[in-house]
């Protein structure tokens, strides 16, 4: 009796060691292969997966979501012979899992190798100015040229970041001098054109005044209001105010005018100091 209760205990814990192996739980996101006697049969999951423990294996686990992989940094020398190091991500996904399985060894592996590749021959083929100006579709085409090599590993390559490019310290101060020097350039051109702008609408302000003697004054009274509101203790007013600005002979005209109406105002006052005088 006790023989047949150890065989039969024997007998069941054999039982469910090959069960718990029988019965595998898949997730949402993972897909396993089932080889049989080494040979592959197919892909299971998700959910419940049941073998045969004694023919059939499960290796692996594939992952199906999106992954990183943090590309190596990498030396280059652009097509002008700059000396770059280039720091990258790829993100990807493994869009069949029986590729991934049967084709290659460690997908993730080969396609950080592969990534690094295209990247050193992507950035050997352009010029530095050429890199600078276009980091973003210099990623975009290294994820055009990466995902035909990536196919026959069943691999997707959703994304090429560049992190980062580094160079030379001495090509750094040059790219920053070089861009002091544009925005200098720049700001003089604004400047000159601004110049030019203000000259033109001072000569059109020129041409109303001399047209118009009294707006000419009124400018003058303006000019005096704003003197006033300095801190100046002594304002040197021109006695002539009204013909500060005119030409000579609008100056002249001006004030033979002005002259003439004095000499009518002091007659008029004459006569009337004489009819005043008779009258007496």
């Amino acid at each position: 009796m006790v023989v047949e209760w150890l065989v039969a205990s024997l007998v069941g814990l054999v039982g469910l060691g090959l069960l718990a192996k029988a019965i595998t739980v898949v997730k949402e996101w993972e897909r396993v292969p089932v080889l049989r006697l080494g040979k592959f049969r197919a892909m299971r999951g998700p959910g419940l997966v049941i073998i045969n423990p004694i023919v059939d294996k499960i290796p692996t686990r594939i992952d199906t979501r999106v992954k990183t992989v943090d590309v190596p940094a990498q030396m280059s020398l652009t097509k002008d012979n700059v000396p770059i190091t280039i720091d990258a991500v790829i993100y990807y996904r493994v869009v069949d899992p029986q590729k991934a399985v049967l084709n290659v060894a460690d997908y993730n592996d080969a396609t950080s190798s592969l990534a690094q590749t295209v990247m050193r021959d992507t950035f050997g083929n352009k010029e530095f100015d050429e890199i600078l100006a276009g980091v973003v579709n210099l990623g975009k085409e290294v994820e055009a040229r990466l995902n035909p090599l990536t196919e026959p590993y069943g691999v997707d390559v959703i994304h090429v970041v560049l992190k980062q490019i580094k160079i030379p310290g001495h090509l750094e101060d040059a790219i920053a001098r070089q861009a002091a020097a544009e925005r200098e350039r720049r700001s003089r051109v604004i400047l000159a054109e601004a110049e030019t702008q203000s000259a033109d609408l001072m000569v059109q302000a020129a041409d109303k005044y001399r047209d118009n003697p009294t707006a000419m004054e009124l400018r003058w009274m303006n000019i005096l209001f704003e003197v006033s509101k300095e801190n100046a203790t002594v304002i040197l007013v021109p006695a002539n105010i009204p013909t500060a600005a005119l030409g000579a002979g609008d100056a002249m005209g001006f004030m033979a005018g002005a002259e003439a109406a004095r000499r009518a105002s002091r007659i008029a006052k004459a006569k009337k100091e004489a009819g005043a005088e008779a009258a007496a």
